[in-house]
């Protein structure tokens, strides 16, 4: 019985370095994600502000404020840009 009960504590005691392990895999593809999104976005109002934009240059950056908007639905003002 003492020993199912150290054996249980044992495996309890390593579950969360594997659940940590996860987690900082996780958090690290979330910041990388943040990045990108963080790229794209400025890429997209380069274009909009762009002196010379085109019309094409200018659906991209909406197709991208969209995708952005798809991917992080809190942020309201990609709604707001892409309302049309």
């Amino acid at each position: 019985m003492i020993l199912a009960c150290v054996y249980l504590s044992a495996c309890s005691l390593n579950k969360p370095k594997v659940d940590q392990s996860l987690e900082d895999a996780q958090t690290q593809q979330q910041a990388l994600q943040l990045e990108q999104d963080q790229q794209a976005f400025q890429q997209a109002l380069q274009q909009m502000q762009a002196t010379e934009a085109t019309d094409a240059n200018l659906q991209q950056a909406k197709t991208v404020f969209e995708s952005l908007y798809q991917a992080n639905p809190d942020y309201l003002g990609a709604l707001v840009n892409s309302a049309d």
